[in-house]
C-alpha cells in the first residue's frame, strides 16, 4: 500500500506562481520518498493541470469567509462585507477549533459534510504534510481581524500537528507580524514543525523576520521549474498570440492591489495603473513591444490580473502599442517559456520575475506583501531593481529600466551566479528532509 503525502495550503491552477510551487513541492516529495507515494494537493477550485501531472485533489477544511459573497468585487472592503465575513469567521472558528482536539473531533465528526469527512480521514491516513513555498505567513492588520487571519492561515498546519503528523515547511517568506499575540502564536507553532525553511535572507534572520529565531535559508522552489519545450513550441506561441520575430518584447505583469498601508489607496492604485500606461509608450519609443501577461486569474477580483490589465490598456491610445496574453489553458511551464523569450520582464507578480531570472532574462520587481520580492532581489545583489509598489512612479520605473539596459550583462551574471548557488542549496534541502523522514 502506497504512502500518502499532503501539500497544503489551498491552491488552484489559476495562480501560476503557486502552481509552480505545488508542482516543485511534489518533485521534492518524490525525491525524498524512495517508495511509491500518492501526493494530494489541497484545493477548492480547478486543479485539472496539476492533476495531469499526477497530483490528487482534496478539499480544504477551513474555508475563507468570502465564500458566502455573491459578488466577487473584493478589491476594496466595506463595513457590510466585514460584518458578514466576521459572523462566518466566528462560526468557522468554533467548529474548526473542535477539530484540533481528538475528543471533540469525534463529537463533531458525524455532523460534518461528506467532503470534509474525506479530508479529515486523509489527514489521519497521511504520512506527512508539506507546506508549499510562498509568502502567506504574515500579519499586516493586527487586532481581531489579524488574529483570525493568522488562525485561518495556519489551521491546516495545526490540524496535521494535532494528529501527530510530520510537517515540513518549504522555503517561505515570514513576516511582518504586527500583532504581538500573532508573533507569539507563530513562534510557538513553528517550534512544533519538523523542518522550517525560508526563501530569502530577510525572512531567514530572526533580526528581520519578526520572529524569535533564525530559519534555514533555501531558494524559492520555483527556481527549479523545468524547461519543458524546445524552440518549435515558441513558433506555436507566436502564431497563437500574433507575436513577431522583429519585435523585442518586455513582459509586464500587474495585479489589482488595495494599497491598504496608505491613507490614499484609491489614488495609489490609479497612480500604479497610470505608471504602466506611460511606461508602455516609453517602451514603444525605445523600440520594444509591451507584452501584458495575465499571470494569475481568480474568481475574486482582488487576485484577477486581467481586470487590472483591462483598465490599463483602456487608457493607452495607440492599440498597436502593446499586446496581451490571457489564456487560462497556459500553465506555469508555458509562462516561464514565454518570459524566457522576452528581452526584459517587469513583474508585479514575483514569480514572473523568478521565471524570467531562471531563464537569464533581466527583470525589475514591483514588490508588495512582505519580504519575498525585496528579500530575493537583495540576495541576488539586485536590490536596485526592486521598487515597492506604493513608491512606483513612471519616473523611477523609467530610470530603473534605462539602468537595466546599460547593466544588462552584469545583471545576467548576478542572476546566473545566484542560480548556481540555488542548485547546491536544493540538494542540501533534499538531504535534510530525507534525514528527518
Amino acid at each position: 500500500m502506497s504512502k500518502k503525502v499532503l501539500i497544503i495550503p489551498s491552491c488552484t491552477d489559476l495562480n501560476r506562481g503557486d502552481q509552480a510551487l505545488v508542482l516543485e513541492t511534489a518533485n521534492v516529495i518524490k525525491k525524498v520518498y524512495d517508495e511509491k507515494i500518492d501526493i494530494f494537493m489541497m484545493a477548492d477550485g480547478n486543479t485539472e493541470q496539476c492533476e495531469k501531472f499526477g497530483l490528487k485533489k482534496f478539499r480544504d477544511i477551513l474555508k475563507h469567509p468570502s465564500r458566502i459573497s455573491k459578488t466577487k468585487n473584493n478589491i476594496k472592503y466595506n463595513k457590510t462585507i466585514k460584518i458578514k465575513w466576521g459572523l462566518i469567521a466566528v462560526k468557522d472558528f468554533i467548529i474548526s477549533s473542535l477539530l484540533l482536539n481528538k475528543i471533540t473531533q469525534n463529537i463533531v465528526y458525524p455532523f460534518l459534510d461528506k467532503e470534509t469527512k474525506k479530508s479529515i480521514n486523509l489527514y489521519k491516513e497521511c504520512d506527512s504534510c508539506f507546506v508549499k513555498g510562498g509568502g502567506f505567513l504574515h500579519d499586516y492588520s493586527g487586532g481581531i481581524i489579524g488574529l483570525y487571519t493568522m488562525y485561518y492561515l495556519t489551521f491546516h498546519i495545526r490540524l496535521a500537528l494535532s494528529m501527530g503528523k510530520k510537517v515540513y515547511i518549504m522555503p517561505n517568506s515570514f513576516g511582518p507580524f504586527k500583532s504581538k499575540i500573532n508573533k507569539k502564536m507563530i513562534n510557538k507553532l513553528l517550534d512544533k514543525v519538523d523542518i522550517v525553511t525560508a526563501r530569502e535572507s530577510i525572512s531567514a534572520s530572526g533580526k528581520t523576520n519578526g520572529l524569535d529565531r533564525d530559519i534555514e535559508l533555501y531558494p524559492d522552489l520555483a527556481f527549479f521549474l523545468a524547461d519543458s519545450y524546445d524552440e518549435s513550441k515558441w513558433q506555436q506561441f507566436k502564431n497563437k498570440y500574433n507575436l513577431k520575430d522583429d519585435e523585442k518584447y518586455v513582459a509586464i505583469t500587474v495585479r489589482p492591489y488595495r494599497f491598504y498601508q496608505y491613507d490614499n489607496p484609491k489614488e495609489k492604485y490609479e497612480q500604479y495603473k497610470n505608471t504602466f500606461v506611460k511606461f508602455s509608450s516609453f517602451l514603444k519609443e525605445r523600440g520594444y513591444t509591451p507584452l501584458f501577461v495575465v499571470h494569475t486569474r481568480a474568481i475574486n477580483n482582488h487576485e484577477n490580473d486581467e481586470l487590472c490589465i483591462q483598465e490599463i490598456v483602456k487608457k493607452i491610445e495607440d492599440k498597436e502599442e502593446y499586446k496581451v496574453i490571457k489564456d487560462d489553458s497556459l500553465n506555469c511551464y508555458d509562462l516561464k517559456f514565454i518570459y524566457g523569450h522576452c528581452k526584459y520582464v517587469v513583474g508585479t507578480r514575483f514569480h514572473s520575475v523568478i521565471f524570467s531570472i531562471e531563464k537569464g532574462v533581466p527583470a525589475i520587481a514591483i514588490t508588495y506583501g512582505g519580504n519575498k520580492g525585496n528579500g530575493i532581489m537583495k540576495d541576488m545583489d539586485l536590490s536596485e531593481y526592486a521598487i515597492k509598489i506604493g513608491e512606483l512612479t513612471f519616473e523611477n520605473l523609467k530610470d530603473k529600466f534605462e539602468s537595466l539596459e546599460k547593466e544588462r550583462e552584469q545583471v545576467i551574471n548576478k542572476e546566473e551566479s545566484y542560480i548556481k548557488q540555488c542548485n547546491i542549496k536544493y540538494n542540501k534541502l533534499i538531504e535534510e528532509i530525507k534525514r528527518n523522514i
